[in-house]
């Protein structure tokens, strides 16, 4: 599913990589394209000058009713066809959660390869650390040392970012050594 730039069909920014719906309304992740507009969006959410969705739809079927006196229209089921980031919501509550940081910058040394796998190891302790973890992701968790996971799940969350960057960097290096050598 495209992921685009104020419901423009013509500036895809990236794509969808997980669509559910939760108790809060419709959750998903995407990930940015390196193309310019991608990564220019990306920058305005990271400096907080953006942080809206709206998605882009055909109503399937919908039912007509009222609330307090005034016609509302229900819809009862709609197809999703995108996920725009926008200035204006029309739903207010349809706000961004979280952006990862630019692991680019950060470990410009390593291939684009291990950029994503870095950013998916880091999304493996995220979700170690807050118990929403699957079978798969403790798998590879399992490959480090118990002491290890536990400092960076403990520093997933800290007051003091330089704790934290070690803790992850010692559990990286583990599990990279680990999974290349097989032990």
């Amino acid at each position: 599913m495209p992921f685009l730039a104020h419901h423009r069909h013509d500036r895809p920014i990236g794509k969808i990589i997980e669509l559910r719906d939760s108790d809060e309304g419709l959750y998903f992740k995407a990930r940015f394209s390196d193309s310019h507009d991608g990564q220019n969006v990306r920058q305005q959410f990271l400096d907080g000058t953006l942080d809206s969705f709206s998605i882009g739809y055909r109503v399937i079927q919908k039912q007509a009713d009222r609330v307090k006196d005034r016609r509302v229209l229900r819809l009862k089921e709609i197809a999703l066809h995108e996920i725009s980031a926008v200035t204006f919501p029309c739903n207010e509550l349809a706000i961004i959660s979280a952006v990862k940081g630019n692991i680019g910058e950060t470990y410009s040394d390593l291939s684009l390869e291990d950029q994503q796998r870095l950013a998916d190891f880091a999304e493996t302790l995220r979700s170690v650390a807050s118990g929403t973890a699957h079978a798969e992701m403790l798998e590879d968790v399992a490959l480090i040392s118990d002491e290890i996971v536990e400092n960076a799940i403990k520093a997933s969350e800290p007051d003091d970012e330089e704790a934290m960057a070690k803790a992850f960097e010692d559990a990286w290096l583990s599990y990279r050594i680990k999974q290349t050598f097989n032990r």
